[in-house]
């Protein structure tokens, strides 16, 4: 069989953001199924794909360096598998990318559904014929994701360096499990971009009351950073 040569690698900012709590939807903490968990399940997502569509659809009025108008009109790139979202853009279009991750959390979190993610960056091949997107970037966003103790979005150090002039990200010490030992000291402030004043910080005490007791920590280390980094 003869295979094609791939195409050439290309940097990207990925971002790979994981649905808390999934498995509370099927199974008890005995892995008892629910009765109704996929029906709930099904409820969770069809409101996150809502807010996924809504928050990835860039449509708005930009001043140009030369003080002109440019109208801008795109989708930021996604795909949905399981519990897992990825997002990914260019660097020519990572601000985009890093508005759509900082609505997508929000109304994710008004709608009951807690997210959790990493951004990080490099060398992908990305062939949308063939479905095949492989990268370093992919790999090291999900390790980092697994190893946070919060709701939110890190940006790991070499990313960050990218980024910090920008303005998209925020010095922080990212909440970590024990058995992540490298630090995280950058995330994106996604509230920033909540509907309403406090939004984020009620969101984030109304699911804490719900939630199991080993997991209130993830919505108590997030209201710390919504209430300790204050609006830009």
């Amino acid at each position: 069989m003869m295979i094609p040569p791939p195409p050439k690698p290309q940097p990207l900012f990925v971002t790979v953001a994981d649905l808390l709590g999934f498995k509370r939807h099927l199974w008890d903490q005995e892995r008892v199924k629910h009765a109704s968990g996929l029906e709930n399940l099904y409820e969770t997502y069809t409101l996150l794909l809502h807010a996924l569509d809504w928050a990835t659809r860039i449509d708005r009025f930009e001043l140009t360096p030369e003080n002109g108008i440019e109208h801008i009109n795109l989708k930021v790139n996604h795909l949905v598998a399981s519990d897992t979202i990825l997002l990914w853009s260019t660097e020519q279009e990572v601000n985009y990318l890093i508005g759509a991750l900082a609505n997508l959390v929000g109304r994710a979190l008004g709608f009951g559904a807690p997210l959790r993610g990493a951004l990080s960056y490099g060398d992908c091949i990305l062939d949308p014929s063939r479905r095949i997107f492989i990268g370093y970037p992919i790999v090291d966003a999900v390790e980092a994701e697994k190893c946070q103790d919060w709701v939110g979005i890190a940006v790991l150090s070499s990313t960050a360096s990218r980024l910090e002039k920008t303005g998209n990200v925020v010095r922080y010490d990212v909440p970590l499990k024990a058995s992540y030992i490298k630090p995280i000291e950058y995330a994106v402030p996604w509230h920033w971009a909540e509907d309403a004043p406090n939004a984020s910080e009620i969101y984030l005490k109304r699911m804490m009351e719900h939630a199991d007791e080993r997991d209130k920590v993830k919505y108590l280390n997030a209201i710390d950073f919504v209430m300790g980094v204050p609006p830009m």
